[in-house]
């Protein structure tokens, strides 16, 4: 299910947006004034908010619950990251008008708040600590991603110094062998 199709899209009452990562830093009621108008969705457990793939519009505010972001790695469900209340995601594809790379789902009955670009860049234009926020925020998120990569890479790395010492080993052979002959 995606977000607003039947999954219980409302500006009613629920959790509040404060104390959360996004708008660290701010007055609570500056918060409330600020996302008063923004859409709240509710999730039952299980719902998928959504797929990868789908390009993304919003990022999201949990405000009670907890989301499970997950994608596919042959045909198997590997989950990338939970979100509690405070956190959010779908800021990627946001900022960079791409598709999702991941999916979305509610894990236990969940309530966000959804923040399009339009609303992104209204809330960002009243209170500019919101883009340090987003950017400590992805600053983190590289970082995390960087060292995973040079893990990963590390063990490439072995790998490939392994079959490199098996070819050297070969050529060593030969030209021990060759020498051998020749004297």
């Amino acid at each position: 299910m995606s977000a607003g199709a039947g999954s219980g899209v409302g500006t009613g009452v629920g959790a509040t947006p404060g104390g959360n990562l996004l708008f660290d830093g701010l007055p609570a009621e500056d918060i409330a004034t600020l996302t008063a108008d923004l859409p709240r969705i509710r999730l039952a457990s299980g719902d998928v908010l959504f797929t990868q793939g789908d390009t993304g519009s919003s990022l999201f505010l949990v405000l009670s619950g907890m989301m499970r972001i997950f994608a596919y790695r042959d045909a198997r469900e590997i989950t990338i990251r939970a979100f509690l209340p405070g956190t959010y995601f779908g800021e990627l594809a946001l900022l960079g008008q791409e598709q999702r790379s991941a999916s979305a789902r509610a894990v236990e009955p969940t309530e966000l708040l959804e923040i399009d670009s339009d609303a992104l860049a209204r809330l960002i234009s009243s209170h500019p600590q919101i883009t340090l926020n987003l950017g400590r925020v992805l600053a983190g998120q590289l970082v995390a991603t960087t060292q995973t990569l040079v893990d990963v890479q590390r063990g490439e790395l072995v790998l490939a110094a392994v079959a490199g010492y098996q070819r050297l080993t070969a050529t060593l052979r030969y030209a021990l062998e060759a020498a051998s002959a020749m004297t």
